[in-house]
């Protein structure tokens, strides 16, 4: 499976700002030299919910760093990417 096929969860923040902050810092080696693109989603909570908001961010391997941008257009079918996931 290539990794931008690879759906992952790897954090819940109580604000946008610090998933945010967190994804800018690469805060865990989210990158892990694999995963070209992460995400923010917005999601109520409950059960089956449906994604409120998104913003995507890809990884700039000249500058280290992730940035802003639109989403993948091999994601444009999905929603909730990390619908599988269960906090």
């Amino acid at each position: 499976m290539a990794a931008e096929d690879v759906h992952r969860c790897i954090g819940y923040f109580p604000s946008y700002e610090e998933a945010v902050a967190s994804v800018k810092a690469n805060q865990g080696e989210m990158h892990e030299c694999r995963y070209n693109y992460a995400v923010i989603e917005e999601i109520p909570s409950g059960v089956w919910q449906r994604t409120i908001e998104e913003n995507w961010f890809y990884w700039n391997g000249e500058h280290r760093s992730w940035f802003g941008c639109t989403k993948p257009s091999q994601y444009k079918t999905s929603c909730n990417v990390t619908g599988f996931s269960m906090g």
